[in-house]
């Protein structure tokens, strides 16, 4: 059996950043959270996927506000920056689909 990391969301396009060779977007997703007086208060937490390859194709033609479903694998990272060794997650999608567009049309 192999092991593996994965994730799937579902939310809207809160942002677009278009880089040379990989496209991040930030999806909006809402959430629910019970406070100290025990009532429950809904929040949006934002989530940075990372779309590499045929997908950057895809989410450079995606529009803030399309509501979509994400899902991909869970991939950590590692680099140098001033001499020190920095570790992070990277978010890399394997599968998109819109399930909302929000494109005028016209």
């Amino acid at each position: 059996m192999q092991n593996i990391a994965k994730f799937e969301i579902r939310g809207n396009i809160a942002k677009i950043n278009t880089r040379e060779n990989v496209t991040f977007l930030d999806i909006a997703v809402n959430s629910s959270r019970k406070h100290e007086n025990g009532d429950y208060q809904d929040e949006v937490e934002f989530i940075s996927v990372t779309c590499f390859a045929s997908h950057k194709g895809w989410a450079d033609k995606r529009t803030v506000g399309d509501f979509v479903q994400i899902e991909g694998r869970i991939r950590p990272t590692q680099f140098e920056r001033d001499g020190e060794t920095e570790y992070g997650t990277t978010l890399a999608v394997n599968a998109r689909a819109v399930l909302r567009s929000n494109r005028k049309e016209g």
